[in-house]
């Protein structure tokens, strides 16, 4: 096992965890201070402090609470998309922390889990749970959208994770927002798959068994009627969301959404609008040439820390706000839902976004606001990541709780907006308002339930978590007792394959992690057990 060394050298002698939480805290910064500031904090108290908005903003987030219902309304129904609409107009505050897909990511999943434990300014308990996921990601990302996550598995050296995969190989590279739906024949074939992997014991039949009747969902016809997997996922994280608690807990409604289409809806407002804080940005040419300057060295990333070397070899989604591997403010699909990086060009009758496929073939957008809103009503253009956040986050001033790397480059992205908005006269004032928007809403890195494996304590996704019996009331109690330190410590193991991967110990360190957990968690954590 390697060994991490102290400042003069010597060899720590402490445990795995504290050893690689201490490096992670120096690899991000985010972690850092929240455990500086509220380490010893209980999760129930933490949520207050994740749920804090803006006392102003520059546009009203009433519309977007609009575009929440509008969008929910036809997957979720009257009920949920009306009780979502009402709460997000009083507490203008959204998960952001997650990808788009069905998720059985455990660190995603228990992240969604804890802020649905969030309480409403009057004090009383969340009835929804808003989630606005990136769907700008590759299918073969980190989370695996592509298909299903089993956590533990009975065969050595077998690893943390068993991937069951829905969508074929020769799509992995597409992203979750372009993608056809899962069709009735995949399924068919994922059953297949998990059938040999659980006569071969490389999966615990436990696991198996919940997750073929999980599978069955993909089957129901309203969720095979929908033609692409964002909407088909809407559905089925609702409703396999429904089943990790008990009859007789009161749980809030998930409403988990695409980032991307909540983004677009927001951008049909506001392109139609010239004093919208993205028409000002996009068409002011001084504004436009400063803000590209100002934001060529942010990166968003969405779980990697190393940011290109991680887009060539683990597939995460990495971009730069303006330059470089990324875009400027929207990205050209092609007809195969891959992306294409655009920049602003000047012509003889104005500035275009141009940009090149693959293959050579030009892209072109006029950069004016009729032009890019016939391109995203034909899907031909997306939100970059900057301007998802540009309209949910900076203009209209909702809380945006992310993972540890987005509350750092949103925060980037808010300096360079606000340092580009002051340099006039005639903006200073909307920079002041962009400026009280809260940036560093962090909710992610954490869990709360563990998986006992027989021989230590490992992460829990939505199939161990249902396959050892649905939470119920005390338990979710207990939930939010939990201090915000320990539950970085549960989430260990797959906090330190994104952050550390070039720091892994040798060997079987998942082992040594999973004892030491055991040891240190046993009595905090909710548990469940693989036998």
């Amino acid at each position: 096992m390697n060994n991490l060394k102290t400042d003069d050298g010597s060899p720590e002698n402490n445990s795995l965890i504290d050893r690689y939480m201490a490096e992670i805290r120096k690899r991000l910064p985010v972690v850092d201070r929240a455990l500086e500031l509220y380490g010893d904090m209980p999760l129930s108290e933490y949520l207050n402090v994740v749920s804090e908005t803006a006392s102003e903003r520059y546009q009203s987030h009433e519309d977007l609470a609009d575009v929440v219902y509008e969008y929910a309304l036809p997957l979720l129904g009257e009920e949920a998309a009306a009780m979502a609409r009402e709460e997000l107009k009083q507490s203008p505050v959204v998960l952001t922390a997650n990808h788009h897909g069905v998720d059985y990511f455990a660190q995603s999943v228990q992240g969604t889990l804890l802020f649905s434990r969030r309480k409403l300014p009057d004090g009383s308990p969340a009835r929804t749970v808003p989630v606005l996921a990136c769907g700008n990601i590759p299918l073969d990302n980190i989370t695996y959208p592509r298909g299903a996550l089993l956590y533990g598995s009975p065969a050595e050296n077998k690893g943390l994770l068993t991937r069951v995969p829905l969508f074929s190989n020769k799509v992995r590279r597409q992203p979750v927002a372009r993608v056809q739906g899962v069709e009735y024949s995949m399924l068919q074939q994922a059953l297949k798959k998990l059938t040999k992997q659980q006569q071969k014991s490389e999966v615990y039949p436990v696991s198996a068994d919940t997750l073929k009747e999980l599978l069955q969902e993909y089957a129901a016809v309203d969720v095979l009627q929908k033609d692409n997997y964002s909407d088909q996922a809407v559905l089925l994280n609702d409703r396999i969301w429904q089943r990790l608690f008990a009859a007789d807990v009161v749980k809030p409604q998930l409403i988990y959404l695409e980032l991307e289409k909540i983004a677009e809806k927001l951008l049909v407002i506001d392109l139609k609008n010239p004093h919208s804080l993205v028409s000002s940005l996009l068409f002011d040419e001084q504004l436009r040439t400063s803000l590209i300057t100002k934001l060529d060295t942010v990166s968003c990333c969405w779980n990697s820390s190393e940011l290109q070397q991680r887009w060539d070899t683990r597939n995460s989604s990495v971009e730069k706000v303006v330059t470089g591997c990324g875009t400027f403010m929207f990205w050209a699909v092609d007809d195969k839902g891959r992306r294409i990086p655009l920049a602003v060009v000047a012509g003889d009758d104005g500035y275009w976004l141009r940009g090149c496929d693959d293959n050579g073939n030009l892209k072109e957008v006029f950069l004016t606001a009729q032009s890019l809103l016939l391109e995203l009503q034909e899907g031909r253009i997306m939100p970059s990541v900057f301007t998802c956040f540009l309209v949910i986050s900076l203009a209209r001033g909702v809380t945006c709780a992310g993972g540890y790397y987005q509350a750092e480059y949103l925060s980037l992205m808010q300096q360079g907006v606000c340092e580009v908005l002051a340099s006039r006269s005639t903006t200073r004032a909307i920079a002041k308002r962009v400026a009280a928007v809260n940036t560093e809403s962090y909710m992610s890195g954490m869990q709360l339930v563990m998986s006992d494996n027989g021989s230590g304590l490992i992460p829990a996704g939505p199939v161990e978590i249902i396959s050892g019996g649905a939470l119920n009331c005390e338990e979710i109690q207990s939930i939010t007792r939990l201090t915000l330190a320990d539950a970085h410590r549960a989430s260990l193991a797959e906090t330190m394959p994104d952050a550390l991967h070039d720091l892994l110990p040798e060997g079987d360190w998942q082992k040594v992690l999973a004892a030491e957990n055991n040891r240190l968690l046993n009595e905090k954590v909710v548990i469940r057990s693989l036998f």
